[in-house]
């Protein structure tokens, strides 16, 4: 998409669950981006949003994330 670009992830998750030989913690995120040297299209989106949910599974030392998000963008 281009040479430089920032990237910005911010989330926020709370115990859901405690089980004794597990954890699962839930929360909402969002990803913010920004390219400000576009490559391929110079006329496109440099801009990108996306907001979601994650789910976070703790076991034995062991952990899992799931995450499901939409693009701002692109609209419902």
């Amino acid at each position: 998409m281009g040479r430089n670009y920032l990237l910005s992830n911010w989330e926020a998750t709370r115990n859901f669950r405690s089980l004794p030989i597990a954890e699962i913690k839930v929360g909402p995120f969002v990803d913010n981006g920004k390219v400000s040297d576009p490559i391929s299209q110079p006329s496109g989106h440099t801009r990108l949003c996306d907001l979601g949910v994650e789910a976070k599974l703790k076991a034995s030392g062991f952990g899992l994330v799931l995450w499901y998000g939409r693009d701002l963008r692109a609209g419902p």
